[in-house]
């Protein structure tokens, strides 16, 4: 077997995803460039409360943070709930609390014009970050339909040093690469694997001629599965120069 060759990952995996990577001729280096820490549950509960159940989740900890908040509380999620949310991890944290999206999309944008398309509610409430993109939001209010936006947690960035050697990097947010590139550059050789499009315009901010490889969904799996042509493609050029 030949040697691994090794990918950074912005944020941590489980170590049974490492491990089947690694199986594969795959090494994992897996840091946490980006902190998550919810909000006041309150906030959410008084949401739930007190808007109409027509709710947007773009991310994994917004709908656990969400489920967690209901729970404290003693509250059921309204059976009336239409959810709206991304596929991938976001879809899966649904559907584990027992609801069922009724849209779902690859991208924060792409959700808000099937949102406005199918024109269900004028008023929506969106579960995010204190740091979040203002595609969804900017579509929604120029569409006339209003948006309540509760911040159920808070992202912080954790920039730390990449020294080892590497030829990818996986990147799962725009918050995850403006963290990396805040103490590190990389060479014009590197892949960087992104979870979306708007994760890889991010990239393209910081290094304008970086080699971006974009997942079809959005998901480890995938990111991992659409770059390896690419990569495995460009180890057999460099061996046999």
């Amino acid at each position: 077997m030949t040697d691994p060759f090794t990918i950074i990952s912005t944020k941590k995996l489980q170590a049974s995803v490492k491990s089947k990577l690694m199986q594969e001729g795959i090494e994992i280096k897996d840091y946490a460039f980006i902190n998550k820490e919810p909000s006041e549950y309150r906030l959410v509960a008084e949401a739930v409360k007190n808007n109409p159940a027509h709710f947007v989740f773009t991310s994994k900890m917004g709908v656990d943070t969400f489920i967690s908040a209901l729970k404290y509380y003693k509250i059921r999620v309204p059976a009336n709930a239409i959810i709206y949310c991304l596929e991938g991890n976001t879809k899966k944290s649904v559907l584990t609390a027992g609801m069922k999206p009724l849209l779902t999309a690859t991208s924060a944008s792409q959700l808000a014009q099937m949102i406005i398309k199918k024109n269900f509610s004028k008023r929506v409430v969106f579960f995010c970050s204190d740091i979040r993109r203002k595609e969804l939001p900017d579509l929604l209010l120029a569409a006339n339909i209003s948006i309540s936006e509760i911040e159920v947690y808070k992202t912080t960035l954790n920039s730390q040093i990449i020294t080892c050697l590497y030829k990818a990097i996986l990147f799962f947010s725009p918050s995850g690469v403006e963290s990396f590139f805040l103490k590190n550059k990389i060479s014009a050789n590197i892949y960087c694997i992104c979870i979306g499009n708007t994760t890889a315009n991010e990239v393209k901010k910081k290094l304008p001629h970086a080699i971006t490889i974009v997942s079809d969904k959005p998901s480890l799996q995938n990111m991992i599965e659409k770059a390896m042509p690419f990569i495995t493609q460009s180890e057999r050029l460099q061996t046999s120069k």
